[in-house]
């Protein structure tokens, strides 16, 4: 103990002189703590690491479930869209025939008459110019009678 109370001329003691000394211990202390950061920073960034790995590979799956799940859906649900718009054209035709509104298929009954009409017509528009010949009058034009449910009928 005498040591460290005496002195020499540059006012250090032996004791802060000799190894193993408080300044060269609190410089052992200083690089320890300055070492013990560095080791626990890079322990935080491999435990990141390993923590953001183990996300990855989590998302993946729940996406994967998730995706498992939506299709399972569509599957069961394929039909009820369909099945939806058959009720939905249904309920549409039931309305329209409360107004008397002509549906499709009424309105192709009617395109289909016309095209015989049509047709017929032709027909006859073709007989009279083969009957006419040359020096001979044209037969004379039909009368404008209504055409009777007979004159439709196919």
């Amino acid at each position: 103990m005498d040591e460290t109370i005496n002195s020499d001329v540059t006012g250090q003691t032996t004791a802060q002189r000799t190894p193993g000394g408080p300044v060269e211990q609190s410089e052992g202390a200083a690089r320890r703590v300055v070492l013990a950061s560095i080791g626990a920073a890079a322990a935080a960034c491999d435990t990141a690491a390993e923590r953001f790995d183990r996300y990855v590979n989590r998302g993946q799956q729940v996406r994967d479930e998730w995706q498992d799940r939506a299709d399972d859906l569509r599957r069961q649900n394929a039909g009820v869209r369909g099945r939806a718009r058959e009720s939905f054209r249904a309920a549409m035709d039931l309305f329209l025939n409360s107004l008397n509104v002509p549906s499709k298929g009424d309105i192709d009954t009617i395109n289909v008459k016309l095209n015989i009409l049509s047709r017929k017509l032709d027909e006859i528009q073709t007989d009279r110019v083969e009957a006419a010949s040359p020096g001979r009058t044209p037969p004379p034009p039909p009368s404008d009678a209504p055409l009777t449910p007979g004159d439709l009928a196919t």
